[in-house]
C-alpha cells in the first residue's frame, strides 16, 4: 500500500505475500477494512468495531510450501463519517485498519461406535 490516506469511494489497493511454513494447507486469504470508534468521557470509555468491507482470495498452498505467493487485494472505502476529528473533538476517536486472516480445511474425525 503506497498511500496513507484515502477518501470515501476510493479504492485502497494492497498486496499480501504468503509463505506457508505451517503444517496446515491454507486455502483462502481474507481481508477486512475495520472501523474502530472510541467514545471517551470523564468517567467512561466505550469502544466499538465494525467491518466496513471485505474481500477473499483462494490460494490453496500446501503445508511447508517454500514459494511465496502474492495476492492483490482492493478494498473500496465506503461512505462514512470523517475520521480526522483532530483537536476539535476529544470525545470521539475514529480509526481504521486492514485485518488479514487465512482459513484452512477442517478435518472432521469419523464418529466411532463401540
Amino acid at each position: 500500500m503506497q498511500l496513507k490516506e484515502f477518501v470515501c469511494g476510493e479504492v485502497a489497493p494492497f498486496t499480501v505475500e504468503i509463505n506457508n511454513q505451517s503444517a496446515q494447507k491454507v486455502v483462502q486469504i481474507h481481508a477486512e477494512l475495520v472501523q474502530t470508534v472510541s467514545y471517551i468521557t470523564r468517567y467512561d470509555k466505550s469502544v466499538s468495531s465494525s467491518v466496513l468491507t471485505n474481500e477473499s482470495r483462494d490460494i490453496n498452498t500446501s503445508p511447508k510450501e517454500s514459494r511465496t505467493i502474492v495476492k492483490q487485494f482492493t478494498l473500496r472505502i465506503p461512505p462514512c463519517l470523517p475520521s480526522r476529528l483532530g483537536c476539535w473533538c476529544n470525545v470521539i476517536h475514529v480509526n481504521y485498519y486492514i485485518k488479514v486472516s487465512h482459513s484452512y480445511p477442517i478435518t472432521l474425525l469419523p464418529k466411532l461406535c463401540i
